[in-house]
């Protein structure tokens, strides 16, 4: 991996306006639901929800819409590398901040970043795919947002002079209430908010508005190509690899609707919606995802985590089965070996950034359940170096060691060999950038992509050289059983290409 991304990043010339940030509690929506749904019809709407708790993060949930700047996909293609989009988000950022404020974000960027984005910092990876509609990302700047604390059950909205913003943080408040109440007003259509982990049925969650899709590849197909990269692997020229496979279908449902299906059907600690397009109303292009994993969380005093997953046992509701697959997890020498490789990757990604000898292991091989999967998961933390901030340890980060594989520079070549299709928001990042330069970033693993009456899903799964072709597929159909549901669709049935 290319070192002089970091070395060349110098700061752009930001904005010297105070940093005043404004608070307010309010009193919670009459109905959260509605809230939730609606909040999605809104200009610029995202939405970043803790749906689930992990041991680290699944406390706040965060609603933005109506940004006052947009950095869209045109843009990011045409700015010519890493530093400059760093550079762009920087400058609208205030500096100086004197505030203390408890929220995780009060105003700031918010967006995605595509898989492909990873050209910008290793463009020997041979990149040879962009998607159609998304291309590089979306970013949008926000004045403002309202605020979930889930542990206290209290609601806030949020204000921050920025370059742009016109009437002031008070009036942004004001707004932001008054949205807060229109918006989450009893609908009884919507019933009773049904976030929970458990409360998953096998059956489709919402209208069966979804027809039967295609793969991107068929079953055979696949089962080559984990072969392939098995080849790869007993040549020397990688310890793993992840290989995805994506399906797409054509669905007669509202973006928001799915969303809250994904939801219920998929809780987990970094659940989003990030609308593509600049309309009003009824979202046509937009990311849904609820992943579990943490690629990077930089605090504003320069605290680092990272929250890698590595291997997978799926969940069949019985108690008693599902113990004995978490035990097999915890045992499995494979599966320990293979989140090892990615601690290892992590460790030296966050040490291109770190302050020496700050690199700490916190978790080396967690079991956490999900809705339809159970993973072992590892906690890496670091300090940031002083001279350098987040965009910086997100470069060092970007793309997630655990959906590209190790050595990363060889997976990422030997993933763009054989997967035909760009990945898009899966395996990028989602997040923010709050305007203390506190950031977040999702490593969005559980995700959809819809455009205009059609949706895309992908999984994929890491490849080591004991793996076998046809335990990864069934891997694969374990993960999209969450995501399936969510979009009408038996999740025991097995959609053929």
């Amino acid at each position: 991996m290319r070192t002089d991304y970091i070395a060349g990043m110098r700061r752009g010339p930001q904005s010297h306006l105070s940093n005043h940030i404004e608070t307010r509690p309010i009193a919670a929506p009459v109905d959260v639901r509605a809230f939730r749904r609606r909040w999605a019809d809104l200009r610029g709407a995202v939405l970043l929800e803790s749906v689930a708790e992990d041991a680290f993060f699944g406390r706040y949930s965060i609603y933005a819409a109506e940004p006052i700047t947009t950095l869209n996909s045109e843009d990011l293609r045409t700015l010519g590398g890493y530093a400059a989009w760093a550079a762009r988000l920087r400058a609208a950022l205030p500096n100086g901040s004197t505030d203390v404020v408890e929220l995780p974000f009060v105003g700031g960027w918010i967006g995605a970043l595509a898989y492909e984005a990873g050209q910008w910092i290793e463009p020997t990876a041979h990149w040879r795919h962009m998607h159609p509609w998304m291309a590089l990302g979306m970013w949008r700047l926000y004045d403002g947002a309202v605020v979930h604390d889930k542990k206290e059950d209290r609601w806030w909205v949020t204000a921050v002079e920025v370059e742009g913003a016109s009437g002031g943080a008070a009036k942004r408040l004001d707004a932001l209430s008054a949205q807060v109440e229109a918006l989450g007003a009893r609908v009884e259509s919507f019933g009773a908010d049904d976030q929970g982990a458990d409360a998953v049925s096998d059956g489709p969650a919402g209208d069966a508005g979804a027809t039967t899709g295609e793969w991107n590849y068929s079953e055979a197909e696949y089962l080559a190509k984990v072969a392939r990269v098995i080849e790869y692997l007993h040549a020397g020229d990688i310890y793993q690899a992840n290989l995805s496979r994506r399906l797409r279908m054509h669905i007669d449902r509202a973006v928001g609707d799915v969303y809250l299906d994904l939801c219920r059907a998929n809780p987990a600690a970094f659940a989003a919606l990030v609308r593509i397009d600049d309309d009003e109303g009824p979202a046509r292009s937009a990311i849904l995802s609820s992943s579990p994993e943490l690629l990077l969380d930089v605090a504003a005093d320069g605290g680092l985590i990272s929250r890698p997953i590595k291997g997978t046992r799926p969940r069949t509701g019985d108690a008693a089965l599902d113990e004995q697959a978490s035990l097999e997890l915890d045992t499995s020498i494979k599966e320990r070996a293979e989140l090892n490789m990615i601690i290892d990757l992590v460790r030296n990604d966050l040490g291109r950034v770190a302050q020496y000898g700050s690199v700490v292991v916190r978790e080396a091989g967690r079991i956490e359940y999900h809705p339809t999967v159970i993973h072992r998961t590892a906690t890496v933390e670091a300090k940031l170096r002083d001279e350098l901030d987040g965009f910086d340890a997100l470069a060092g980060m970007f793309p997630g060691g655990s959906v590209t594989g190790a050595p990363k520079v060889r997976a990422m070549q030997i993933i763009q060999e054989l997967e035909p299709d760009a990945r898009g928001a899966y395996c990028g990042a989602i997040g923010f950038v709050n305007v203390d330069g506190a950031m977040r970033f999702n490593l969005p693993i559980r995700t959809m992509m819809m455009h205009e009456g059609s949706v895309e899903l992908s999984v994929g799964s890491g490849i080591v050289a004991d793996s076998t072709p046809e335990s990864e597929l069934d891997e694969l159909y374990a993960k999209a059983r969450g995501m399936l549901r969510a979009l009408g669709i038996d999740a025991s049935a097995r959609v053929e290409a």
